[in-house]
């Protein structure tokens, strides 16, 4: 019975020390990292993410049926089985195309996203990401160039 008393003081007077023993530090960084939130041209240029959430996500000129044309059918806005928004389309050739910005049309009204109205400053802005799954392999058209730059 005396065992039994005695062993909570001995627990309570080890306690404090085996905590101390357990203290981590570490010393400051000599410098120190500020990590800038990604700067999202669609988002911060004009206040609307490519989300694919809404129809004006991407380009007038995808949805419509004038030239040039994004020779695809069956253009929707859609959520797929994980909850992610997804715009989803079926080529009709094998050229098959959608438009973030619309082209500057001579002799229209430059309303909405037209490039002429919101131009992508490369110097801010130097990468286009797009997660794409293809169902059937589609050969890409040649490539040009015009000066330095790959084009269509």
């Amino acid at each position: 019975m005396i065992l039994r008393r005695g062993l909570p003081c001995v627990l309570l007077t080890l306690c404090p020390a085996m905590a101390a023993a357990q203290a981590i530090s570490s010393p400051a960084p000599s410098s120190v990292t500020i990590v800038r939130p990604w700067k999202e041209y669609a988002t911060h240029e004009l206040r609307d993410a490519w989300d694919m959430k809404q129809r004006t996500d991407i380009g007038f000129f995808t949805w419509g049926i004038d030239q040039p044309s994004s020779n695809m059918l069956g253009k929707k806005m859609t959520t797929d089985s994980w909850g992610n928004d997804i715009f989803q389309g079926t080529p009709s050739t094998s050229d098959p195309s959608f438009f973030v910005l619309d082209p500057f049309t001579p002799g229209a009204a430059q309303l909405g996203k037209v490039g002429s109205n919101h131009p992508i400053n490369t110097s801010n802005y130097s990468y286009l990401y797009v997660k794409m799954r293809v169902a059937n392999e589609i050969k890409a058209p040649a490539f040009g160039q015009i000066g330095s730059v790959p084009v269509m």
